[in-house]
Parts: C-alpha cells; structure tokens; sequence
C-alpha cells in the first residue's frame, strides 16, 4: 500500500439522506502541527515551572526574612542585660550565683518568647498564667533566670559585688534602649535591692496618653502657649503654676491593693506580708525617657555582696495596657557604674 503524503487528506465514505453514498473530506493533522502545539505546550509548562520555581525561592526567602526577624525582635524586647560599665571595671563583679562563680562583667536574663498584659497581684490576673506575686518567692529564692514559658514577665536574681578592698560608691541605672508607641506607658519595674522592693512606672495618663497633673486642690492642669490653667466647664481659668504629676499604683484595681514586702522567718525562709497602711502601693516615676532608674550615691563596703532581683511586666489593670501598644518594642537594661 502506497504511503500517503503528509499533508494528504483522507477520506470517509457516509450516505447521504437519499441513501447514496458520497465522501467526506476530513483532514489529517500534519506532523508539522502537532510540533507547533507540541512546543507551545513546553514553553507553556516551562512557564509554569519558572513560576514555580521563583514562588519556592521567594517563599524560602520570605520565611527565612521571618525567622530572622523573629528571633531578633525576641532577644531585643525579652533579653535583659546586666553589665558592669567601664567606671566599674576591676571594682565591681557580677553572677547570678550567690558563690559568685563564675564572675563576670554580663549576665543575661532571659524572658518569655511573648510579654503581654499581667499582674502582680495574686487572684487578680486576666490572663491564662500566673501572677508575679505568686511566684515573688521563688524568685527571689532562685539564681539566674527564674522566668518559665507560661510566664509572661521578666525576672531574675543575681549578684553583684564589690572585689576591691576599699568601700566604694556607685549607681545603678536601668535605661530604655529601645521603647516605641507608649508601651513603657503600661511598663512597671520591679527592682528588689537585699530584699527591699521598688516599684517603677511612667506617670499617670488619661486616654490619650496625656500626663496628668493635679494642683493642691485636685484640679487638673493644663498648658498651652500662654501658660497654666484649669478648665471651668469650658473656660480657661488661668493660673501661675504647673500641677503635679501623679504616680500609677503598682496595681490599679478599684479595690485598692495595699504595698507588699519581703520577710524572712526564724528559718530562713521568705512571706510576703502587707506593709503597715490601708494606702493603695504606689510606684516611683521612671526617672527619664532615658532611664526607668537612675540611683547614683549607693554605698557598698570592701568585699561586700548586694543581692539584686529584677521584674518586668505589662501591668494589665494600668489604663494604658491597651492594644494601641500592640507591637511596641520595649528594651531594657541594667548596668553599675562607679562614681
């Protein structure tokens, strides 16, 4: 049978409505056509893989990006670095054992993977983990890092000691390194010096973040380009004075929550016991933008060792633990310096 050309055409036999026969023309595919579709099909496909290809890359790239940015944003906001500054090199040692072995002129306190609202009161917290004060013991029984995965808080112990024979002075500072959107605003810092506690926060604001001052008769005072004044209704009342600042309470519940402190028993072991007074625990102002704490004058004897403990937390009764701070970065540290 002789081979038909390529571009041949082939022929069906159909009848039609009168019964006759009659071909049908029906062309064949050439070879020619089926390599056009044929590299239309992998230039489609190769399209497809390209695609594919710079989606995997990007996507790598992407979680890559993302793990590094996690990993930094853990260690800055949830780190807290303790260290010697130069004034105190060969003059003062840090470790977090009480034997003070090893020494050095860093340590670290490592937090939780997320700090978000909690207290300090026992029975009051609003979130899923366990308020500080339930946990104040242990922390200042411990050593070192003391912050578990379900907390939502910073706290550690440590020592510090004077290696010198000579009694010298020297300051404590705890500094914002990094503080953004007013998170420091719903801040509180907790720094237990040989058992006595102190209590840190940013100035009492209304719901917008504004400073609020009082005058001796509890008026509240404002100021624009003229000067001081208190709003009668909606006039100005004009007066020579700023008002003062007011201090958060450590814990700012409506029922009141009185100051706590550290004892110790016949033993040696710790209670916490309300201090003398039905007055609500107030907070000392964070010194600066600059600085939660700035004590300078401390005095510490040849060879003596002060025990320190350091808590920090989003306090979420404080009115500005509130989701405009969601996202806000807060970094701190603390260093002693040599006066």
């Amino acid at each position: 049978m002789a081979k038909k050309p390529k571009n041949d055409v082939t022929t069906d036999t159909v009848e039609n409505a009168e019964g006759q026969s009659e071909q049908k023309n029906a062309p064949k595919h050439s070879d020619y056509a089926y390599v056009v579709q044929n590299k239309k099909a992998r230039a489609l496909t190769r399209h497809k893989k390209a695609i594919i290809i710079v989606g995997i890359i990007l996507l790598i790239l992407l979680l890559l990006v993302g793990g590094i940015y996690g990993f930094y944003s853990a260690v800055r906001i949830n780190n807290f670095k303790i260290y010697i500054e130069p004034s105190g090199g060969r003059i003062l040692t840090l470790s977090p054992h009480n034997s003070m072995v090893p020494g050095s002129e860093m340590i670290e306190i490592i937090g939780p993977n997320e700090m978000t609202n909690t207290t300090f009161a026992s029975g009051k917290n609003i979130v899923h983990s366990t308020p500080i004060e339930d946990r104040l013991i242990e922390i200042v029984s411990g050593e070192g890092s003391i912050t578990s995965v379900d907390d939502y808080f910073i706290a550690g112990t440590f020592y510090m000691q004077n290696i010198t024979s000579e009694e010298k002075v020297y300051g404590e500072r705890v500094s914002f390194d990094i503080a953004t959107l007013g998170a420091q605003k719903a801040l509180r810092v907790m720094l237990i010096r040989n058992d006595e506690i102190f209590v840190y926060a940013a100035p009492k604001t209304d719901e917008d973040g504004n400073y609020i001052k009082l005058d001796s008769e509890g008026r509240r005072i404002f100021s624009d380009n003229e000067g001081f004044y208190y709003l009668n209704g909606e006039d100005k009342v004009r007066v020579e004075q700023d008002g003062d600042l007011q201090r958060e309470e450590v814990v700012p519940i409506s029922s009141g929550y009185t100051e706590r402190k550290l004892a110790k028993d016949e033993n040696g072991e710790y209670h916490i016991v309300k201090a003398e007074g039905n007055d609500p625990w107030m907070t000392e102002f964070f010194y600066s933008d600059e600085y939660a704490i700035y004590n300078d004058g401390l005095k510490i004897a040849a060879g003596e060792k002060v025990k320190y403990s350091i808590i920090i937390w989003f306090e979420g009764w404080d009115s500005d633990c509130v989701d405009k701070i969601v996202n806000g970065e807060v970094q701190l540290s603390l260093s002693f310096a040599c006066n």
